[in-house]
């Protein structure tokens, strides 16, 4: 060693520094020196005294005493090393060496050479080597080897220094003799370290050439791509097994000539994703098919690595077609890169020869069945120039398939059709649910047609043993497609799954007409309801829409014949729904009242509509009430917490329907399927104001569902009541008629008394009658409006009329009108021009009454009608005008309220005026009775009928006035309680007040509530 040769240092505070020193020096002073200035380059320093001095120098006997007796910082500090420094062609400076930190964990690398000081961190690349993780454990997660390369003109120094500083403090140097290499120097050393070629190769792509290069460089460089690769490739392996980046293998690979290369395989990445999947080429070649890998379901690739990566998913299988041109017996391998693993390279193997047309089409047909793959096997069809080719063999493999295990099938074509030689009409049942099912096709010879959205899913409880997911999801199905062009066509219909699976099933229609689809749809009346929908969208099976609607009316009336038999009038099914029809009213040409109840816990029906037995169909979704069923919910509550007491329904259906008439409710549940419901029709042997109370009877609950009875009866349950009062038989003008005693023969007066329940009452009458010269000019009717008590209220007109001497007629009819009736049909026998409606129960206090409200009629302006003020029998009031009153329990309803009932009169005897009267003592003109119409018959049993007619006087201009001069004794119930129980009673007076305040909105009568507004 010279006088000028220098030992650089790293001293422990980062500071580099240089100790000279010569052979003659004094060994000691740098003994005692050297560990004071060592750093963590033990290794590195006692390597190039090795090289500089030879083994038996004494500095480097000293270097190694000091490693050996584990003085200062020896190799196992060391965590960096540098394995070569080139200088390529006198102008690139190519540094290679390993470093056992990541990049993350390193502040600065730099180059000391020629005097200057070079950062290399940006420059460096990493990239594998497996023989140094056993020394570095831990580092199998990232690269330890790196290489850095770029142009540099050193002049003639031949080393250099390396120093490295991580942020933790840690640091080292390393010094390196710089040795000159040529190309073919450069081809050797990459050949036999394959691992750096790559990296190598990539980074003196990036340097510049100089002037003088003309292009010479990147010819070079090509040249040793190809030489290395040509090395590498023997001794890639055909599977790849390394859990720290992947598991891999190509297993098929077939040149395709200039359109590239058709690669079949799989590969598993249970720790990290590849940056990228290249296909590397024997030139040198690169390219990035990371895009392009299709995935493919491998369960059978995950099933030996599963106990080991239970995470795995079987989608781990690849198809690609390569875009790098490829012949027969070319070099390809396949590398998988990872940014900190550097690259995993595989064998690609790479057909030898070629395979004849036919046999390599069925080879393809293995690994790419036709109906996930009909893309890719058209683009390399395509490429081959061989479309024909690939379309038959596709045809006879899907042939093939028709035949295949029942087993597996996924397809049945149970029933196919040409109906009227215009619509092909198939049906039968997928085992894909609707998430697997990607495509349906129909194939033709003239090419395939996508049936997809005009396949209807219906609901195959017959398959759902084979799949379970069929008992709610739909496996059947019914396609009908209206094109005469195909028939007479060989015809197949195919289905793709997303998971790759596929099946063709061949067709044979036979020819049916409209009379053998409806012996179809006898046998399986599931059919109906999808078919329906699919008809009503033809346009050519008839010539008009009117000759298909009849058509499919039949089709419906002969489903339904065929599934009435066994309709159930109870169902359990929690997927769709559980339910039950209690009972139902038929009312004629009005329709039919339904009561019931329901709950669907998954999914709420898309419509209900109503069936018949002549194929009719009406939408009732909207025509559902809900009512309080405490029974249903407290059967189900323990399985369905979450429901609510609202189970139960009334639906009144506008369809005629006479008793022993087929009916049905269907609840349409999409492609769940309908769930039908028989519907009683039996005729109820019944009065129509028992039907009435019958129906009020069956609402369950009435007393928790105050706020809503409103909504109840305007929801249809009204409207079915009017309907059912409506129909009551006209009355046909049969009076009979007793007259006792001398009739008048001018009478000014008609006084009306109707009689129901009891007449004793009339006795009492006539009693007060027989010393008022009132009667002189009145004419009194008893109307018998009960036919029980015809016999007796004669017997007792027999009796009395002798000895009281006041004459009067008793009219009856044999049957019961109600108290509107009985009036309208005693008025109407009236003769007098005065009209006095009065209770058999009302008794006058004294005679003269009668001419004191005949006189306030006639006297009073615009008087309508007048009363008397009515007094119960402890002279407290009973009547003294009637009011509009509203009640919070029963919101929607207009009640009556008699003021100041029960109290004591304090008004006098003047006149005054209110809103209404009571018609249990009411006098008015009998035009104006009749210009009105009379009573409305239309209220149930006697509710309302008096407010109705003052109001529809009022509606004419016309006034109520209560005369408290004349008096009379009322022996009435006191009050209704509404607020009690409800029963049928309160409910049918709950109905007429419906029926009421729905005359007043609709502006039929005055609303008694503008008078009160107005004062």
């Amino acid at each position: 060693m010279g006088a000028e040769a220098r030992l650089a240092l790293t001293l422990v505070d980062g500071r580099c520094a240089e100790l000279p020193f010569t052979a003659s020096d004094d060994m000691s002073e740098i003994k005692s020196t050297l560990p004071q200035y060592w750093g963590h380059s033990g290794p590195a320093l006692l390597d190039t005294l090795r090289r500089m001095l030879g083994e038996d120098n004494a500095l480097t006997r000293l270097v190694k005493g000091l490693d050996d007796q584990d003085t200062a910082v020896g190799a196992r500090y060391s965590f960096a090393a540098c394995d070569h420094a080139l200088l390529l062609a006198s102008r690139v400076l190519i540094i290679n060496g390993w470093i056992a930190k990541t990049l993350a964990e390193l502040e600065r690398v730099e180059v000391v050479v020629a005097g200057r000081i070079i950062d290399i961190t940006k420059r460096i690349v990493r990239y594998v080597r497996p023989d140094l993780n056993s020394a570095h454990l831990g580092s199998d997660a990232h690269s330890l080897e790196f290489v850095c390369a770029f142009a540099l003109d050193i002049g003639a120094t031949n080393s250099m220094t390396v120093n490295l500083f991580c942020h933790s403090g840690m640091c080292q140097v390393i010094q390196c003799d710089i040795q000159d290499m040529g190309w073919d120097g450069l081809g050797s050393l990459l050949r036999g370290n394959i691992d750096l070629a790559w990296p190598l190769l990539d980074l003196l792509e990036k340097v510049p050439e100089d002037d003088a290069g003309s292009g010479r460089l990147a010819g070079r460089l090509a040249i040793l791509r190809r030489d290395c690769f040509l090395a590498h490739v023997p001794h890639l392996p055909s599977v790849v097994d390394q859990p720290a980046t992947a598991i891999a293998k190509v297993e098929w690979a077939y040149p395709l000539g200039s359109a590239g290369l058709l690669l079949y395989g799989w590969k598993l990445t249970p720790v990290r994703k590849p940056r990228a999947v290249l296909l590397r080429g024997s030139k040198g070649e690169v390219l990035d098919i990371s895009s392009r890998c299709t995935p493919m379901y491998r369960p059978d690739a995950c099933e030996n690595y599963r106990s080991r990566f239970p995470e795995l998913d079987d989608w781990c299988g690849f198809v690609c077609i390569a875009p790098l041109p490829t012949r027969h017996g070319d070099v390809r391998a396949l590398c998988l890169a990872f940014d900190d693993a550097g690259e995993v390279w595989i064998k690609v193997p790479v057909a030898s020869e070629p395979l004849a047309g036919p046999r390599l089409v069925r080879q393809l047909l293995q690994f790419l069945p036709p109906p996930r793959y009909r893309d890719e096997l058209e683009e390399i069809s395509t490429s081959l120039d061989q479309a024909a080719l690939f379309a038959t063999c596709i045809e006879e493999y899907e042939d093939e398939r028709i035949g295949q295990d029942a087993r597996t099938s996924i397809l049945a074509c149970d029933q196919s059709y040409v109906l009227n030689g215009r619509a092909l009409l198939v049906h039968g049942w997928i085992g894909l649910d609707q998430l697997n099912l990607s495509r349906v096709e129909l194939v033709t010879p003239a090419g395939d047609i996508d049936v997809t959205s005009r396949v209807r899913r219906t609901m195959r409880p017959d398959i759902a043993a084979r799949f379970p997911w069929a008992a709610v999801n739909p496996a059947g199905f019914l396609l009908l497609i209206e094109d005469a062009d195909l028939v007479g066509q060989s015809l197949r219909l195919r289905v793709r799954g997303s998971d790759g699976r596929g099946q063709l099933s061949r067709l044979s229609p036979t020819a049916i007409d409209w009379e053998g689809i409806a012996d179809v749809v006898s046998a399986n009346p599931a059919l109906e309801s999808p078919l329906v929908d699919l008809l009503s969208g033809t346009s050519t099976l008839e010539p008009d829409g009117e000759h298909l609607q009849n058509r499919i009316e039949s089709l419906r009336s002969d489903a339904f014949r065929a599934r009435f038999p066994q309709l159930p009038v109870y169902v359990e099914n929690p997927a769709t729904i559980i339910g039950a029809v209690d009972s139902a009213y038929v009312l004629g040409d009005a329709g039919i009242l339904i009561f019931g109840w329901s709950l669907t816990p998954v999914r709420k029906p898309q419509r209900v509509t109503l069936c018949s037995d002549s194929g009719q169909v009406l939408d009732v979704t909207g025509n559902f009430t809900r009512l309080v069923r405490l029974d249903v919910l407290q059967a189900f509550q323990a399985r369905f917490p979450a429901m609510d007491e609202w189970l139960g329904y009334v639906c009144f259906a506008p369809m005629p329907t006479s008793s022993g008439e087929g009916r049905a409710l269907s609840f349409d549940f999409g492609e769940q399927g309908d769930v039908w419901f028989r519907v009683p029709t039996e005729k109820h042997q019944t009065t129509v104001v028992g039907l009435i109370r019958n129906v009020l009877q069956a609402i369950p609950a009435p007393e928790r569902m105050r706020h809503t009875l409103y909504a109840l009866f305007s929801g249809g349950l009204g409207a079915a009541l009017e309907a059912v009062n409506r129909g009551r038989p006209l009355f046909d003008g049969t009076v009979q008629e007793r007259q006792f005693g001398a009739p008048l023969m001018a009478p000014t007066n008609s006084l009306i008394v109707p009689l129901y329940g009891r007449c004793d009452f009339l006795r009492h009458q006539l009693a007060q009658f027989a010393d008022d010269p009132d009667f002189a000019q009145t004419e009194l009717l008893y109307v018998v409006d009960d036919p029980a008590l015809v016999s007796e209220t004669l017997e007792l007109a027999a009796r009395y009329a002798p000895l009281f001497r006041v004459p009067f007629r008793v009219l009856w009819y044999g049957e019961n009108r109600g108290f509107a009736g009985a009036n309208n049909i005693g008025a109407r026998a009236a003769r007098g021009e005065n009209l006095l409606l009065v209770n058999s129960d009302v008794i006058p206090q004294r005679a003269g009454w009668i001419s004191i409200l005949a006189a306030a009629l006639h006297e009073l302006p615009d008087a309508g009608a007048v009363g008397p003020l009515l007094l119960f029998g402890d002279e407290s009031v009973q009547h003294a005008g009637m009011y509009p009153r509203t009640d919070d329990l029963f919101p929607g309803f207009l009640l009556n309220t008699h003021k100041g009932m029960g109290t004591v009169w304090e008004g006098g005897d003047a006149p005054s005026e209110h809103p209404m009267l009571t018609a249990a003592c009411l006098m008015l003109k009998k035009s104006d009775f009749e210009a009105v119409g009379g009573f409305d018959e239309g209220y149930v049993i006697g509710d309302f009928e008096d407010s109705d007619l003052c109001l529809a006087l009022r509606k004419r201009g016309k006034r109520m006035w209560l005369v408290p001069e004349a008096r009379l004794w009322h022996l009435e119930r006191q009050s209704q309680n509404l607020g009690q129980a409800i029963g049928e009673r309160q409910l049918v007076t709950l109905f007429n007040g419906w029926r009421y305040m729905e005359k007043i909105s609709a502006g039929e009568i005055y609303d008694p509530r503008d008078m009160e507004r107005s004062e």
